[in-house]
Formats: structure tokens, C-alpha cells, sequence
């Protein structure tokens, strides 16, 4: 978990700078599928976050995964049947990243923050352009909480 919380932190640390600076960015997630010419982007600064792929904890008691945001589906399920369990939507193309039930979400918001989004948060700020309201993500554990 360490090792997650220290890319987080890293991923938080470049994006703050890019904002502090006002630098447009696009976030690159390692690997794609997009059928969009890549040329298109040569020319933007990217924050990486292809590290982000691994099944951080599977907590068989409650039922729940605790995962990164680039882990493919197959990944997931090796991970979930050790212990006998299965996400209850299974897509058939291996490499795609679940989304099917999420029960919160940890963010960099465009300052930098870090931040958790789960169902019924509301998060107080005096910037609105980055507030988080009425996030509706199903019911769910704080990550941060975990581990």
C-alpha cells in the first residue's frame, strides 16, 4: 500500500505543478486502445499514471477488491478466485479495466489535492470549480482507510 500512496503522491506532486503553472496536460495511462493517431498528442505534456495497475487487497469477508485504476479484468478475476470470489460482470475482452461496481474513488483533483469521492460525500471548498458533490459511486469503504 506504500508503494501505491507514494506514486499517488507523485502523480499529485506533477499535476500541482502543472497547475500552478497553468500547463495543459492529458493523463497517459500506460497502454490504449484508441484507434486516435498518436501524432495528435506528441506535442502535449502527459502526467503517467501506467504504474497505477495493480489489485492492491481483496477482502473476501466484505466481498471487496481494492484495485488501481489501469488493472485489466483478467488481472482482477486471477486475484478475486484465489479467494472464491468473482466480479459480478466479467467482460470478455481480457484487457479492459472494471468499472462495474465501484464503491469510491481516490482522485487528484486539478490543484493537485488527493482526494476520496464515495456515495453521500460532499467535500467543503471555497474553489466550486473543484468541488465534489453529490458523488454517486454505490456504497463503499474510505481506500485510505484500508491497509
Amino acid at each position: 500500500m506504500e508503494r501505491h500512496r507514494q506514486a499517488v503522491r507523485l502523480i499529485a506532486a506533477t499535476v500541482r505543478g502543472y497547475f500552478e503553472q497553468s500547463i495543459p496536460f492529458r493523463i497517459m495511462h500506460g497502454s490504449t486502445n484508441s484507434t486516435r493517431p498518436s501524432h495528435l498528442k506528441s506535442r502535449a505534456r502527459f502526467v503517467d499514471i501506467g504504474t497505477l495497475k495493480n489489485v492492491l487487497e481483496v477482502d473476501a469477508a466484505r466481498r471487496v477488491a481494492l484495485v488501481e485504476p489501469n488493472v485489466p479484468m483478467d488481472r482482477l478475476v486471477e486475484h478475486t478466485l484465489k479467494h472464491g470470489l468473482v466480479p459480478p460482470v466479467v467482460m470478455e475482452f481480457p484487457g479492459i479495466t472494471p468499472a462495474a461496481t465501484v464503491n469510491a474513488v481516490e482522485m487528484v483533483l486539478p490543484d493537485g489535492e488527493i482526494v476520496v469521492a464515495k456515495p453521500g460525500a460532499r467535500r467543503q471548498s471555497q474553489d466550486a470549480g473543484a468541488a465534489l458533490v453529490n458523488t454517486k459511486l454505490g456504497e463503499g469503504e474510505d481506500p485510505e482507510s484500508s491497509g
